[in-house]
C-alpha cells in the first residue's frame, strides 16, 4: 500500500509539473507573439521618405527597408529586456509591397516535460506577425 501511494504521489507531481511547464509555454507564446506584433508595427512606420516625395503615395506606402532589419533588432532587444524576456532573437524580417514579415525565436527552459521528452536545453518557441502601411 505504501508503495502504491509513494507511486500516485510520483505521477501526480509529474501531472502537475507538466501543467505547468504546458502553461509556461503557453505564456511565453503569447508575450513572443505581442513582442512580435510590437515590432511588425514599428517596422511598419519605417517611412521612405525620398521615395514617397519622388514617386507619390500609391495605396501602400514606400517603406525604407535599409531601416527595418535595425529597428526591428533594435525594437525587440529594448523591449525583451524591458519585460524580462531573455535570448529572444529575430529570426527573419522581411518588406514586400509595403507589408513586413517578424518572426522571432527564443528557448525556453521547461524543467519538467524537457527532461519528460528529451530537451533538458528548453523548448523552442516561434512566434511570426505581420503588419501594413497602408494609406487610408
Amino acid at each position: 500500500m505504501l508503495v502504491l501511494g509513494i507511486g500516485l504521489v510520483v505521477v501526480l507531481m509529474l501531472l502537475v509539473g507538466a501543467g505547468v511547464d504546458a502553461s509556461r509555454l503557453f505564456l511565453v507564446r503569447r508575450s513572443l507573439a505581442d513582442l512580435a506584433d510590437g515590432a511588425a508595427l514599428r517596422a511598419a512606420e519605417d517611412l521612405d521618405e525620398a521615395t514617397l516625395y519622388r514617386s507619390g503615395a500609391s495605396d501602400v506606402l514606400p517603406l525604407a527597408t535599409n531601416r527595418v532589419r535595425t529597428d526591428v533588432t533594435s525594437y525587440v532587444a529594448a523591449e525583451a529586456a524591458a519585460n524580462g524576456m531573455h535570448g529572444v532573437r529575430v529570426a527573419a524580417v522581411s518588406v514586400r509591397d509595403g507589408i513586413v514579415r517578424v518572426g522571432l525565436a527564443m528557448t525556453e527552459t521547461v524543467p519538467v516535460l524537457g527532461t519528460l521528452v528529451g530537451s533538458p536545453d528548453g523548448e523552442l518557441v516561434t512566434a511570426t506577425a505581420v503588419a501594413r502601411s497602408a494609406v487610408r
